[in-house]
C-alpha cells in the first residue's frame, strides 16, 4: 500500500476537521491511527459525522472498552491490532477467574484490558528477576530477561520470548474489530502465527 497522506496532532487537540479533510481529499482507502483512547474516540466520531465510510485501523492503545462502546455504535467496524484478547469476567478458566476475583477484591471493579497487560508484564518482570538472582544489577536483570523463553500467560496470549538479539517479547498480534459495542477477533489466532511467519502478515 502507498502512504498518500499524513496528519499529526497534539494531545490537547480537540478539533480534527482539517486533518480529516486532508485525509479525505487524499482519497485514502485506509486510515491508520497512532492514537490512544481519547483521541481515537474523537477521530472516529469526527469521521463518522462527515459521512465518510472509510476503513480505520488502530493499534493496542486503541483496543479499549471505551472505544468499543462509543454511543450510537459509532465505532462499529473499527479495527485494532492487540497483543492479547480482552477476557470476559465470566471466563471459566480457573487462573483467569482467580485473577478477576483478586482484582475485584482489591480494586472494587472488573479488570480492564490495561489490567491484563499490566498483569502479564509483571509476571514477565518476576521471571526476569528470578533468573537474575540475588545479586541484582542492570546487566543481571537484562540477562535474566533474555532468559525468558516461551512464556505463556493465563489469558492465552502469544508466547513471549527474549534473547540477546531479541528484545521484543512477541511480535504476534490479534486483528480485532468492534461489533455491536464489543471487540471481536477477526480470526481466532494471532496474525503472525496464522502463516507460520515471525512477523505480522
Amino acid at each position: 500500500m502507498t502512504l498518500v497522506a499524513l496528519t499529526l496532532h497534539k494531545q490537547t487537540d480537540t478539533d480534527f476537521s482539517a486533518a480529516i479533510a486532508k485525509l479525505h481529499d487524499a482519497n485514502c482507502d485506509l486510515v491508520v491511527f497512532g492514537t490512544i483512547v481519547r483521541d481515537s474516540v474523537q477521530l472516529i466520531s469526527a469521521i463518522r459525522k462527515t459521512g465518510w465510510n472509510v476503513d480505520m485501523l488502530g493499534q493496542a492503545a486503541s483496543y479499549d472498552e471505551a472505544v468499543a462502546k462509543m454511543p450510537g455504535g459509532a465505532s462499529n467496524d473499527f479495527y485494532s491490532m492487540a497483543p492479547m484478547l480482552f477476557i470476559q469476567p465470566n471466563d471459566e478458566r480457573p487462573a483467569v477467574q482467580a485473577f478477576v476475583q483478586g482484582y475485584e477484591q482489591r480494586f472494587g471493579k472488573e479488570p480492564n484490558f490495561a489490567a491484563q497487560i499490566g498483569y502479564t508484564g509483571a509476571q514477565v518482570v518476576v521471571l526476569a528477576l528470578q533468573n537474575a538472582g540475588k545479586e541484582l544489577t542492570t546487566d543481571a536483570f537484562v540477562s535474566g530477561l533474555e532468559g525468558v523463553k516461551d512464556y505463556h500467560d493465563i489469558f492465552g496470549s502469544p508466547p513471549i520470548s527474549f534473547g540477546p538479539d531479541k528484545h521484543q517479547g512477541s511480535n504476534a498480534s490479534f486483528l480485532c474489530v468492534v461489533k455491536d459495542g464489543d471487540w471481536q477477533p477477526v480470526v481466532p489466532a494471532p496474525m503472525s502465527l496464522l502463516r507460520g511467519g515471525s512477523g505480522l502478515t
